[in-house]
């Protein structure tokens, strides 16, 4: 009996540092990967506009794009988790208050370098901004939503630095999310699009670039709800999508919040900020999704 134990106790502890071992290699591999720097080329300054009506389009865009939703209405960044077995972690404050970006952010190419690319002044890839779905802003575009980040009044944070819990760490480690937008994106050939503002095909797609990071690459809904989120609903063409879907019932859907049955669409998917795109964005976002490939809601 005493043997059995002995061996049972032998492979416990076995188990105990095996598992030990695993940990400490998930978090030297993961915290290796958040401190690497990455050569970007060159980043040029943009002109940024001062006029009021470009301002006015700069608001605007911070809350279409999305910019709101993790940086807060005052820019001043907020805390976005804090549980042991997720992380600390609090999104940036942009603003120039005590602890905000703009006071590293001394020219308008590091903004850019830092929407466009993912990469902070300091050279290492910025957590959870999802740079990849912002590559193809236009210089135009670009520009409004730096220099009405540039207008925000000061807000002072005192947050404290990143750092993910085991849960998160897991999850990153297995490829299964995108937290480190540098590491995906390819910086050689990273650019503005060249694209007209117009209801067209081709300003929907430009625009519809970053439906993809809740209804996923094939704008079905495939992708896994975040903890405690609802399931992204498809936006292919297909009848378990918008298939079925006028313009007149898209717009309402998206300005309103109300599907065509007459139910609301959870907040969670932001319409009250895209309620402020313009409707020649809006049918242009419809025509796009109107190509894509239908694709069944899975079961």
């Amino acid at each position: 009996m005493m043997k059995i134990l002995r061996i049972l106790g032998f492979i416990v502890l076995g188990l105990v540092v095996l598992g030990g071992a695993l940990v400490s290699y998930m978090y030297i591999s993961t915290t290796r990967r958040i401190n690497a720097t990455y050569e970007v080329p060159e980043v040029a300054d943009i002109a940024l506009p001062t006029d009021a009506a470009s301002l006015a389009e700069g608001q605007r865009l911070f809350l279409t794009v999305g910019c709101v939703g993790c940086h807060g209405a005052n820019g001043g960044g907020m805390v976005m988790a804090d549980e042991p077995a997720v992380g600390y972690v609090a999104s940036s404050n942009l603003t120039s208050g005590s602890g905000g970006a703009a006071n590293q952010y001394t020219r308008s190419g590091d903004w850019v370098r830092a929407i466009r690319h993912g990469v902070s002044p300091d050279g290492k890839s910025l957590l959870l901004m999802p740079a990849q779905e912002f590559v193809n802003l236009t210089d135009a575009d670009m520009s409004k939503i730096i220099a009405y980040v540039q207008s925000l009044e000061p807000v002072d944070s005192n947050f404290e630095p990143n750092n993910l819990g085991p849960i998160v760490r897991a999850v990153f480690m297995a490829g299964e999310v995108d937290m480190l937008a540098a590491e995906v994106i390819d910086h050689e050939t990273v650019g503005p699009w060249d694209v007209e503002v117009g209801s067209t095909v081709e300003y929907g797609e430009y625009l519809a670039v970053r439906c993809a990071s809740c209804h996923g690459p094939a704008l079905d809904g495939s992708l896994p709800p975040p903890p405690g989120g609802i399931q992204p609903a498809n936006i292919t063409p297909h009848e378990t999508g918008i298939g079925g879907w006028t313009l007149e019932e898209f717009k309402t859907a998206i300005q309103t919040g109300t599907r065509p049955d007459g139910s609301s669409i959870d907040p969670a998917m932001p319409w009250p900020y895209y309620s402020q795109l313009t409707d020649t964005e809006v049918e242009a976002i419809y025509k796009y999704l109107q190509t894509i490939e239908p694709v069944a809601s899975a079961e």
